[in-house]
């Protein structure tokens, strides 16, 4: 996916609306802007904690300065007020009846579901999961988006080219939980592991997916069992679970216990021995 640099002090007038995020604009700054909601009729009810769109030329200078300020100063791993800042060339009627379409989609045999696309920690995967013909579906006339990493780093994302987009979206071979999943066993890592980088790119995120689908495999289903076996494979050793200890411990938790409650009496320094040992082709493990 092409990605564009993002001069920040130019932020707001690089683009033609934002998307404001209302579960993350609590002041009444944020809440006064002009703009209109893209929450569709299924969902009207949800409006108030649904995004509103606003037109950037709708505001004067006094609210650009403060609204550059306070996108620019949040603290990290702090989500910001405005998912995203776009590019269209529509007027913002027609936008909004794009982005509407596309926050409630069906799932095979689950029915309905609220696709929150709009939320930077969901939009950064999707960039790498979604098909080019979902992507350019999702941009649809959206000719730049951009969004905030978890470190307030701003990425401008561009459509997929040569694609005409669909008219509707389709989520086919999205696993929308997983995405989820996904986002907090990162969260978690960079909470967790020390010197841990998560770029905001999608080498960290299909590591950490490929980890994922092991430890599903190994029978673990407890979110916090999940994390742990990731955490382990990244701290320590990408081959951690072939000790023969944690085999113990991984078949302990797949018949009457956690994951997490077979691991209670380990610590860092027992497993950077186990990391050592595996790092001798001749040493017995066993």
């Amino acid at each position: 996916m092409p990605e564009m640099q993002v001069i920040e002090h130019r932020l707001l007038d690089e683009h033609t609306f934002l998307l404001l995020d209302q579960a993350h604009a609590r002041s009444s700054f944020w809440r006064g802007m002009p703009g209109i909601s893209i929450a569709p009729t299924v969902l009207e009810k949800e409006a108030a904690a649904l995004p509103r769109l606003v037109a950037v030329d709708q505001l004067d200078q006094a609210q650009r300065v403060q609204a550059l300020d306070d996108l620019l100063s949040a603290p990290v791993e702090t989500p910001r007020p405005v998912a995203a800042l776009m590019v269209s060339d529509g007027g913002i009627d027609r936008l909004a009846k794009h982005l509407s379409a596309r926050l409630v989609v069906s799932i095979p045999l689950q029915g309905k579901h609220l696709f929150r696309y709009y939320d930077p920690r969901v939009f950064r995967h999707l960039l790498w999961m979604a098909a080019p013909a979902q992507l350019a579906a999702l941009f649809g006339p959206v000719s730049a988006w951009t969004w905030c990493d978890h470190q307030g780093h701003w990425h401008r994302s561009l459509p997929p080219q040569g694609i005409e987009p669909a008219l509707s979206f389709h989520p086919t071979g999205l696993d929308l939980a997983r995405i989820g999943l996904l986002e907090r066993c990162l969260k978690v890592l960079r909470n967790t592991v020390p010197d841990y980088t998560d770029d905001a790119g999608d080498v960290q995120p299909r590591h950490v997916n490929a980890l994922l689908d092991v430890a599903l495999a190994h029978g673990l289903i407890d979110e916090a069992d999940l994390h742990l076996y990731v955490v382990q494979a990244v701290r320590f050793h990408p081959r951690i679970h072939s000790h023969p200890d944690l085999v113990r411990r991984l078949q302990a938790a797949s018949t009457d216990d956690s994951y997490v409650g077979a691991c209670s009496d380990l610590d860092a320094d027992t497993l950077t021995r186990y990391a050592r040992e595996l790092s001798s082709p001749c040493k017995d493990h066993a």
